[in-house]
């Protein structure tokens, strides 16, 4: 390939790199590019055309990012959901009824005051009823040694 010296003015010089850079590209391979286009016949509407697919595959790019980090993001949240849910039980076991009254339902309670202070007991949900018990079977009565 021969070699060819070609003389510019410092103004068509700052306007082939201004040209250079909004092309990503360095002096050389934005003078070469010309050249070849000029050769071939392209016009100027083909190195938009070039432009324009890159910009597109860098946006398609930066989409795809975003959307596998929302992906990720979403496959975090629904694995932790599902964490918590495994651990919580069933949404609501049926209570036992009251083996005294035959009618209530044994509810959880907890000790307010005294040495049991923060423990549970189970109590009967009949307010005649007087069953209170360590167990929601009711089966363990209340005693103060328990």
């Amino acid at each position: 390939m021969e070699k060819q010296t070609i003389r510019l003015v410092a103004e068509e010089i700052a306007q082939a790199k201004a040209l250079a850079e909004a092309s990503n590209m360095t002096v050389a391979e934005w003078y070469r590019e010309t050249i070849r286009d000029r050769l071939t016949g392209a016009s100027a509407v083909a190195s938009i055309q070039r432009g324009f697919a890159e910009a597109l595959r860098n946006f398609q790019r930066d989409i795809a990012a975003v959307d596998q980090q929302r992906h990720q993001v979403l496959v975090n949240l629904m694995a932790a959901a599902a964490e918590k849910s495994a651990g919580a039980g069933p949404v609501e076991a049926a209570k036992p009824v009251c083996p005294k009254c035959g009618v209530g339902h044994m509810e959880p309670k907890r000790f307010t005051k005294g040495e049991h202070e923060g423990k549970r007991i189970y109590a009967c949900s009949n307010k005649p009823c007087s069953l209170f018990s360590w167990t929601p079977d009711g089966q363990t009565p209340y005693t103060t040694e328990a």
